[in-house]
């Protein structure tokens, strides 16, 4: 895995100083919810256990529905249900879900000019023009000479954040974006919606990929998560110019975004263009390959739940300062103290939050890790494994501490 993060990083570099096109496409980008598009969409975040905290605006009517029913949904259902409602938005006869709709349609109606005007107001946010711009650069980047004829963006309160879905008919697409509305959202669904197009499912074995969707419960199916994944690694790889280690924290913390493939895709993403003459239909191959190697599954258990020390940071201080402990951890009885200042981790010097993360993504949970730290002389010593006087302020000492890593599923949210 390091070897395939090492190789889409260098050709990070080789391509970030190219230049886009300047001329915009001929696209048609509309922003223009379908009612029915966006029933469904309510129904699964109602009815799929969605954490609704996450649905924003949307909150109200998913609450109200999940109280009509004990149906539940899955992200399987989604085709049957979409196929359980017809063109004017009423109950197909028996069709599967024909009961559910006819038990939750007083209830739609009664949101359906609230609920699209909300879809209408976050898709405010977004400029069609703004929109082409973005795709022109990306169709540049991907080498992508047959445009889309008409894109049209709607709001999907069933998506999970960081995730997009796609819908694709001929030479029109449609792209679905969570609630919290961001072009980053929009270049994500148009590259899954070049994918989707340049590709065929029924082509692909997805026994793996089905596998690990069902096993860490995404709103998508297994096709459509590797669609929005490889799509994030790709968008990634278009606009980078950022620090290897930054883009590499990127990849694997993309797992807290509800993208379970992308550590894995990233390898594909950042070295197809490599090959003079590959395309994007050529390249989906290799990355439901890669997306399906058995040997990533026990990658993805530790970035799903990563090494964590047990401490909680000072979010009011530009450095990494200690400012409290998870009760009994081996941190907090190691010897560190709250007010010490992280400095280095094993031989990594960190100064930024997302250094520490990136580093812990690499340990191994009840491994060993060495912490180093920036103390007053005037404060104990006691645990340090070595002390030293900071050379550049003889008022701090330098002191390494010794102990295990803990589980992040073992230690309550937010803490490293």
């Amino acid at each position: 895995m390091r070897n395939l993060l090492a190789s889409f990083l260098i050709m990070v570099f080789l391509f970030a100083g190219c230049s886009g096109a300047t001329r915009p496409i001929d696209t048609e980008v509309t922003l223009d919810p379908d009612w029915n598009d966006l029933k469904v969409g309510l129904l699964l975040a109602s009815y799929g256990g969605w954490d609704t905290g996450r649905l924003e605006s949307f909150e109200y009517y998913v609450r109200n529905l999940g109280v009509i029913t004990n149906q539940v949904l899955y992200s399987t259902d989604r085709s049957d249900l979409t196929n359980s409602i017809d063109i004017v938005g009423n109950p197909v006869p028996d069709s599967r879900f024909e009961s559910l709709l006819n038990l939750t349609d007083e209830t739609l109606d009664m949101f359906r000019d609230k609920a699209i005007a909300t879809s209408q107001h976050s898709l405010e946010l977004l400029d069609a023009d703004n929109i082409k711009t973005r795709i022109t650069k990306l169709n540049d980047k991907l080498r992508v000479k047959n445009n889309f004829e008409r894109i049209n963006i709607q709001i999907d309160p069933s998506l999970a954040p960081g995730l997009t879905r796609v819908s694709v008919d001929g030479n029109s697409a449609e792209i679905f974006i969570h609630t919290e509305v961001t072009y980053e959202y929009v270049e994500q669904g148009y590259i899954a919606a070049l994918l989707m197009r340049e590709s065929k499912k029924e082509d692909f074995d997805l026994t793996q990929i089905e596998k690990l969707t069902k096993q860490y419960g995404t709103a998508l199916s297994g096709w459509e998560q590797f669609l929005s994944d490889f799509a994030y690694a790709l968008q990634l790889w278009c606009g980078a110019e950022l620090d290897p280690d930054m883009m590499t924290y990127l990849v694997y913390s993309s797992v807290k975004f509800n993208h379970i493939f992308s550590a894995q895709l990233s390898h594909w993403a950042g070295n197809f263009m490599q090959f003079k003459d590959m395309s994007l239909k050529e390249l989906v191959p290799y990355g439901i390959e890669d997306a399906s190697n058995p040997i990533y599954e026990r990658l993805l258990v530790r970035l799903v739940d990563p090494a964590r020390i047990g401490i909680v940071i000072d979010d009011e201080s530009e450095n990494l300062i200690i400012s409290g402990f998870v009760k009994e951890t081996p941190a907090e009885i190691s010897g560190l103290m709250v007010g010490d200042q992280i400095v280095r981790l094993d031989t990594e010097d960190i100064n930024q939050r997302w250094m520490l993360e990136r580093k812990l993504y690499d340990k191994d949970p009840n491994s060993y890790v060495i912490l180093k730290v920036r103390r007053d002389v005037n404060l104990p010593t006691d645990g340090a494994v070595s002390i030293l006087v900071d050379e550049r302020d003889p008022d701090f000492n330098l002191l390494s501490f010794q102990f295990l890593l803990s589980r992040a599923e073992n230690l309550p949210e937010g803490v490293y």
